[in-house]
């Protein structure tokens, strides 16, 4: 996709698609070549105007903002495009799904080496702790439930650390939009049975939805199958879960207690909490170190993490695409067109300098009459007061505020207070001090002046005011 900018950021290509949205490549960029990558989330075309989609966009950065751990994707920004459309702006990690690497392995019939499979479950577990023991900003208990933790909820990093994201249809208190009677939402084959039935759930479904993850990351195989979501919830409500060890010998009788515990229909025979339920499989099994993780990693999608690098690598080189505001050193090209290149700019103080006897050239042409200090203390009515005296200007275009030193008054105090000159305003402003308002007869107005980039002649562009086309 041809890159778009909304706000600081720019949007990139489509890495991965759900129900709801899809999430983006993005980038943002500031001053001095800062520039980073980003993961924008997005809503599907046909629900970007639905408010209630939006509001459950709203809702899943707020409750993502609230939860800060290493094992849950951070949550940055949420921003609003000039068409209204709503993004959510997450940190990139650089890695891959649960779900993609579990089909690698299968594909491989490479089973997933058990301490790996506990270093990652256990990974998740600490981030769902982290998200149900959230608390607002006046300190009060989201009681948040993800509700649709997966093998693609899950993202396994070049650090070798999983974490958990999207929080899309999280329950937390103070939400926007609430789940309707009846209503259901997650997948059902990772769905806890009370989940299923429509009765009100605590973080003890995510401890379920958990175990249902660890038991097919040790299996290789799904544990909820059928031929219809239907078949896939008469499952988990009867608790038909196989015996772990009978497709794996070599897990241990311990860890397979832990998992089976998690998979309990019973919300009482449930570990209480997500930590409780970590403590217990790393006691059976001592997890993988987060770099035997980033090897098994690297084993399975080195071509994709490899492409993956290279592309975030180069877009944050690009600077084609100017997202921050600019600045003095960094006056828009969308004025006229011309590049300018960052090692041919002028020095900041020639640019000041510059702009400073523009400016008051401008304010000449359009009839101003300035009055010659003495050596007395100027009056009123013989300064043009920096904060009266906007310089305002039309571009054929709209463009971004330029914010330049130009003192427009003969009081030598006044210096200490540059005037902005602006690039985006409907017309040529000024404003004369009261003793120019009378006195000999107004000459006729003189024609609109708009900013352009001159290049002079050592062809540098410098920002100048010219008669509007």
């Amino acid at each position: 996709m041809t890159p778009r900018r909304v706000s600081r950021y720019v949007l990139y290509e489509e890495l991965a698609a759900g129900g709801m949205g899809a999430v983006h490549l993005g980038k943002v960029a500031g001053s001095a070549g800062f520039a980073r990558a980003v993961a924008i989330k997005r809503l599907h075309a046909h629900l970007a105007k639905d408010q209630a989609f939006r509001e459950m966009l709203i809702d899943e950065a707020r409750v993502a903002a609230r939860i800060r751990h290493p094992n849950v994707v951070p949550t940055l920004d949420v921003v609003e495009g000039d068409d209204g459309e709503l993004l959510l702006v997450m940190e990139f990690v650089v890695g891959e799904s649960l779900s993609r690497l579990v089909r690698a392995a299968v594909a491989r019939a490479e089973p997933v080496p058990i301490p790996v499979a506990v270093a990652i479950v256990c990974d998740a577990l600490r981030g769902l702790h982290a998200a149900h023991e959230a608390s607002s900003a006046t300190g009060e208990p989201l009681r948040l439930v993800h509700r649709d933790v997966s093998p693609q909820n899950v993202l396994v990093g070049v650090d070798g650390s999983a974490r958990v994201l999207d929080f899309g249809i999280a329950k937390a208190v103070g939400r926007l939009q609430a789940t309707g009677e009846g209503q259901i939402k997650g997948k059902v084959s990772y769905m806890a049975p009370e989940q299923i039935r429509g009765e009100d759930v605590d973080r003890r479904a995510d401890v379920f939805g958990a175990a249902v993850v660890a038991w097919e990351l040790l299996a290789s195989r799904r544990l909820f199958e059928g031929d219809s979501q239907l078949a896939v919830m008469t499952k988990v409500l009867a608790g038909a879960v196989p015996d772990l060890r009978e497709i794996r010998p070599d897990v241990p009788e311990a860890l397979e207690a832990a998992v089976r515990r998690g998979l309990s229909e019973s919300t009482a025979k449930r570990f209480a909490t997500a930590h409780e339920m970590a403590v217990a499989i790393e006691a059976a099994v001592t997890p993988a170190s987060s770099s035997a993780v980033a090897r098994w990693l690297d084993g399975l999608a080195h071509d994709t993490l490899e492409s993956r690098r290279a592309r975030i690598a180069a877009i944050e080189r690009d600077a084609s695409e100017p997202v921050a505001e600019p600045t003095v050193d960094e006056v828009p090209t969308q004025l006229t067109g011309f590049a300018t290149p960052r090692e041919a700019k002028p020095p900041r103080r020639a640019l000041i300098a510059v702009l400073a006897i523009v400016g008051a050239a401008a304010i000449a042409a359009a009839g101003m009459r300035w009055v010659k200090p003495t050596a007395v203390a100027p009056t009123a009515s013989s300064v043009v007061s920096a904060s009266a005296a906007p310089v305002l200007a039309t571009a054929t275009t709209p463009t971004p505020t330029v914010t330049a030193s130009a003192p427009a008054t003969t009081d030598a105090t006044a210096s200490t207070h540059p005037q902005p000159v602006h690039a985006h305003a409907p017309s040529v402003v000024t404003r004369a001090p009261a003793s120019a308002a009378t006195g000999a007869a107004s000459s006729p107005p003189e024609p609109r002046k708009c900013l352009r980039k001159i290049p002079d002649e050592a062809g540098v562009l410098i920002p100048t005011y010219v008669p509007c086309d």
